[in-house]
């Protein structure tokens, strides 16, 4: 039975470094898969420890025990902050909503953004009076900004150019929402305190964090995101991220 453990742990940890090395979007699965790998293997020389050193492997046992308990309460708190944040009020008057950049592939779109545009787009179809502010740099391999993707696809889709205004010096979610309003002032002269979000269903708890951070009533519209392993990566990614902002 042991042998098959450490064949397990072995399994886990070379898939985990599989994925972190070769999977273009399994990054954080691979990563927790290795991690899970590290732990089995940790207990198993913890086992084989405890035949010489009883008391002292005890003692560790409980160490680990305590770090892993702490943990996974941790991520259950984060988790039930990002699902119950998850739903959004799609149906909620906004006068300016927040399209937030997901990445570009050269001028297209990546799945998360495309998610994000399809909810911005059927939000300004049921809100015709609704401005949309498409926000994001452009990334190193990206030719175009996020922010102009944004503005392409929803004008090609049938929104009126007037309709979308674009935001491209954008690097995070902090200045997404900062860099916006500014836009918004410098164009209408508002000082606005509530906006409508557009962005992925997982990310609505952080986004929120940060608009509250700056005075901001924040208004979630999500984007289901349309691959469920997608979902499971960023999901698990956004956990930690929750964990960053919570500590730092």
């Amino acid at each position: 039975m042991e042998k098959l453990l450490w064949a397990a742990a072995a399994a886990l940890g070379l898939a985990g470094v599989l994925l972190l090395i070769f999977s273009p979007i399994g990054k954080v699965i691979g990563l927790c898969v290795f991690v899970l790998g590290c732990v089995l293997a940790a207990f198993l020389a913890l086992h084989r420890w405890a035949q010489k050193k009883p008391k002292a492997a005890r003692n560790v046992r409980r160490v680990l025990i305590c770090i892993l308990t702490l943990g996974l309460a941790a991520a259950i708190w984060a988790g039930q902050c990002i699902l119950r944040a998850a739903g959004g009020n799609a149906d909620a008057d906004c006068k300016y909503i927040l399209v937030l950049g997901a990445g570009v592939n050269g001028t297209v779109p990546s799945t998360s953004l495309r998610d994000r545009i399809q909810a911005a787009y059927a939000y300004l179809v049921a809100h015709p009076e609704a401005v949309a502010i498409g926000t994001g740099v452009q990334g190193k391999w990206e030719d175009i900004s996020e922010g102009e993707c944004i503005y392409r696809e929803l004008t090609a889709m049938g929104i009126a150019p007037e309709r979308v205004w674009v935001e491209d010096q954008a690097r995070n979610t902090r200045e997404n929402v900062e860099f916006s309003r500014a836009l918004i002032r410098q164009r209408t002269g508002e000082d606005v305190d509530k906006l409508g979000i557009v962005t992925s269903e997982y990310h609505l708890y952080r986004a929120g964090l940060f608009a509250r951070q700056q005075g901001v009533e924040p208004v979630g519209i999500p984007a289901k995101t349309t691959k469920a392993y997608l979902f499971v990566d960023y999901f698990l990614r956004e956990i930690l991220a929750v964990w960053y902002y919570t500590i730092f």
